[in-house]
């Protein structure tokens, strides 16, 4: 459903592991559930054309899900960029703190800012499937509506290391 070429720029590359999903352009919630409809593994990551992640970021979510098994998504910190400077995500987390189990709402709530975002997320495809994704209908706020459900049955597992990137 990209209008920006990236079908294209995508198309180059002839790794078997890659492949384009073409759709019309119903919006990101249509286009995510797709793409998690169509995956084949375990665990499932959202990365946009414009964010980036730290070349260590999956490993490190591998340990993460390992040391944090009973997580129902996993995440890192993240930093957006705006004109060039990174804005580091603040969200309400102790001094000292360095990975583990969070209070999605109560980290929310101390600073308004959202500890995470889209390609700072490792969820099971399992999990995303029960809480059948994003919801289409919802144009803003897709991501938080699911990561909020989420954190009502699961914990939330977070890695206060900055890995992952977005404009």
């Amino acid at each position: 459903g990209s209008t920006d070429g990236s079908a294209g720029v995508a198309g180059q590359f002839s790794d078997p592991r890659i492949r384009i999903i073409r759709q019309d352009n119903a919006g990101v919630s249509i286009a995510r559930n797709n793409g998690v409809k169509a995956a084949k593994h375990e665990y499932l990551a959202f990365l946009d054309a414009d964010d980036w992640w730290d070349p260590h970021y999956l490993e490190a979510m591998q340990e993460m899900i390992i040391n944090y098994p009973d997580a129902g998504l996993w995440a890192a910190k993240y930093y957006k960029v705006k004109h060039g400077r990174e804005i580091e995500a603040r969200i309400g987390l102790d001094n000292g703190f360095t990975a583990g189990y969070i209070d999605y709402f109560k980290v929310y709530a101390q600073t308004m800012w959202m500890p995470l975002y889209p390609p700072s997320v490792i969820i099971s495809k399992k999990i995303f499937e029960e809480f059948n994704g994003f919801k289409p209908r919802l144009k803003l706020g897709e991501d938080f509506d699911l990561w909020a459900r989420i954190a009502l049955k699961y914990k939330i597992a977070y890695l206060i290391r900055p890995m992952v990137y977005y404009n």
